[in-house]
């Protein structure tokens, strides 16, 4: 039984697993929208929230030495997990955007399924800001 045990193993190993959802994450962050399966587009989400939460804990002026050490810290562990430069910078200009906002980055709409397995399909986008 799998009490307790989060993530889906989305029937890889856990390098593979690793990888597939960081490929998606750094289409999502470059592309702004992708369309996935059920189980990865919910996983994705879970895994591009985290790194968001890093990336809006930026600070907005870099005045001090403490605050350009912070915005390199941030920026070092969200490419630990994404290493994708340019997506990671995408990412960090888009947490501007979500400025206050701890979580909710990500919206998934559910899609009709796919015509060759029947397979449920879904769309993840950012969600808008009001500014």
């Amino acid at each position: 039984m799998r009490h307790k045990r989060k993530g889906r193993k989305l029937g890889r190993r856990s390098a593979h697993r690793k990888q597939v959802l960081r490929n998606l994450a750094s289409a999502l962050a470059l592309n702004e929208r992708i369309i996935t399966t059920e189980g990865k587009g919910k996983e994705v989400k879970r895994f591009m929230e985290h790194l968001m939460s890093i990336a809006v804990k930026q600070p907005e002026k870099l005045d001090s030495a403490e605050e350009k050490l912070l915005q390199v810290n941030l920026i070092r562990q969200v490419f630990k997990e994404l290493p994708n430069k340019r997506a990671c910078m995408k990412l960090f200009e888009r947490a501007k955007e979500y400025d206050g906002r701890k979580t909710g980055f990500i919206r998934i709409f559910h899609l009709p399924p796919r015509k060759g397995d029947a397979a449920h399909m879904v769309l993840l986008n950012w969600v808008k800001t009001k500014k």
